[in-house]
């Protein structure tokens, strides 16, 4: 408990450092001028005579996944272990997150240990709401949550079997997330058997698991996929189920139960299809080598994380640092391909589609949506462009993170959760000297246009009940990790001060969406990938939005008919 406590505090301290990527005073790219990169870097970071990039000391003995019928939890491995028994009394009236609801009392978590307390209120940094609201804001604001004694309590399955659907992510390939379920099936009397289904075809085999009679009792929903699974009719609702004694405490997430203001983008027709917790998505982030990154003369107090702790990191930073150290010639370039995707347009604080109440609207002609694509024109063209060519290839350009293990590429973008993959690839990786110790994570600098200060996410993914199960196996297991403490710390887990330092960008407001939109010939999704492909091959911005704004709506409104 005590290393994790220290954890913690530099949680608490790496919020109120983050004013790192908050002040981006350049973002807006055409201030951005061919000045040179040395003045550039000088005056944006203190002298440091230290080229050497910081050392973590390494994890225990290596404990990988076993098989892939092994699963993950999105909690930290570095947690310790401790259950929740839930008990509430009591009825009343509340506002919760914006959210009319009717009240119980919070259910009591009786665990021995839970998670550290994490400050949602901090107001400064480029991962906190400058605007004073909480972490996220509600998608749907009249969410009729029952109030009363939660059905959880005293639950006991009586040995029955149950089946959880994964995908080939790595988070469910971890023996942290086996752990996590061995926890469950032991509090609650039940096993749990995991089956694998493709990520670009889960809504298909989950329907086909639902027309064979043998739909999983647990399910996820990541945000692409929604709403078109709740309109398809693959899953329950929670509405009779979920009580307000399951519900998070805004001001003590950790202590576990269901966020009801992320809860609330996985609501279709007034009804609530997805679950929650407050770890239901991962912060984005800048991986890059600390050694590779010092021997160019970017360590110390140059290196990308201490800039972005200094508040010396911004796009114009990078800009700058790309092209002193891009070398196309030789094939080495400063950015992946895959700085073109959408996590540009959210550090912008511009979602493709945004929801209000259940109405969806598509987002691809504001300012931050261009302010994102102008950016990544300018990184990605002409004679001074930093990242590597994208080419025509699919919407997930994974070939540049190879590129980043052989020390080809600089930066790579991805969510927290890639780490996982990470650690264990760097082992074989001589430009990485094999250590994970030598992973640096850094920020996404925030747009001109993210007023706000919202730092970008992935997908929220939600828990969902196979139609026609027991909602309250789903239920159970949400509510149950959202405060799992894992007692084992992974050979492959984050560094405490890493995952302290990812902590910090959840505790602050958070840009994320859901968007599975589509007609029979076009998806919004997949039209805002394509989109950025062509602006990486020189399309022009105006052109290439005027040709998708009015698909893109009526893409929504094809589903939403349904």
């Amino acid at each position: 408990m005590l290393k994790k406590s220290l954890a913690m505090f530099i949680a608490m301290s790496m919020v109120l450092l983050l004013a790192a990527c908050g002040g981006d005073t350049t973002t807006d790219t055409s201030s951005v001028v061919d000045t040179n990169v040395e003045s550039i870097v000088e005056s944006d970071v203190a002298d440091s005579n230290d080229a050497t990039a910081s050392k973590e000391e390494t994890g225990s003995k290596d404990n990988d996944a076993e098989s892939k019928t092994d699963t993950v939890s999105k909690d930290a491995a570095s947690k310790e272990t401790g259950s929740k028994d839930n008990t509430a009394s009591g009825e009343g009236t509340a506002s919760k997150g914006g959210m009319t609801i009717t009240t119980g009392s919070k259910a009591e978590n009786t665990s021995s240990t839970k998670k550290p307390a994490i400050n949602l209120n901090a107001n400064t940094g480029a991962a906190t709401n400058q605007s004073g609201e909480k972490n996220i804001t509600a998608a749907y604001k009249d969410i009729k949550v029952k109030s009363g004694k939660s059905a959880l309590d005293g639950l006991d399955f009586g040995g029955k079997t149950f089946t959880m659907a994964i995908t080939e992510e790595g988070q469910y390939l971890t023996n942290s997330f086996k752990r996590t379920i061995t926890a469950f099936e032991k509090k609650y009397n039940c096993k749990i058997k995991t089956v694998q289904y493709a990520f670009n075809e889960y809504n298909k085999q989950v329907a086909q698991a639902k027309s064979a009679g043998k739909v999983p009792e647990i399910c996820y929903a990541h945000g692409s996929m929604f709403p078109k699974c709740a309109i398809d009719g693959l899953y329950n609702n929670f509405d009779d189920v979920l009580k307000t004694a399951d519900l998070m405490d805004d001001n003590d997430p950790t202590a576990g139960g269901i966020d009801l203001a992320k809860t609330s983008y996985f609501v279709y027709d007034k009804k609530m299809y997805g679950l929650c917790n407050y770890e239901s998505c991962f912060p984005v982030v800048i991986y890059y080598n600390k050694l590779q990154m010092a021997d160019a003369g970017f360590g110390g107090n140059k290196d990308p994380r201490k800039m972005a702790e200094s508040g010396k990191w911004t796009w114009n930073t990078i800009l700058q640092m790309g092209k002193k150290l891009t070398n196309a010639s030789e094939d080495v370039y400063f950015l992946s391909n895959g700085f073109s995707g959408r996590s540009i347009m959210l550090s912008y604080g511009a979602p493709i589609i945004t929801v209000n109440n259940g109405k969806y609207k598509q987002n691809v002609t504001s300012a931050g949506y261009i302010s994102g694509l102008e950016l990544i024109q300018q990184i990605f063209r002409g004679s001074k462009a930093i990242a590597e060519p994208r080419g025509n290839e699919g919407a997930f350009p994974y070939n540049s993170y190879d590129r980043m293990l052989k020390g080809k590429t600089y930066m790579f973008t991805e969510e927290t959760s890639k780490y996982l993959d990470m650690a264990k690839d760097v082992k074989n990786s001589t430009a990485f000297k094999r250590n994970k110790a030598n992973i640096g994570i850094t920020t996404m600098p925030l747009g001109s246009t993210n007023t706000k200060k919202l730092y970008p996410t992935g997908w929220l993914t939600a828990v969902c009940s196979g139609k026609g199960t027991d909602a309250r196996v789903a239920l159970a297991w949400e509510v149950f990790r959202s405060s799992y403490v894992d007692p084992t710390i992974d050979a492959n887990a984050m560094s405490e001060t890493d995952q302290a330092f990812v902590d910090g960008l959840l505790a602050g407001g958070i840009c994320c969406e859901v968007g599975n939109f589509a007609t029979s010939s076009d998806d919004a999704v997949g039209m805002m990938m394509g989109a950025a492909v062509k602006i990486t091959n020189g399309a022009d911005i105006s052109q290439t939005i005027t040709s998708i704004e009015d698909k893109m709506t009526l893409c929504i409104n094809t589903t939403m008919e349904k």
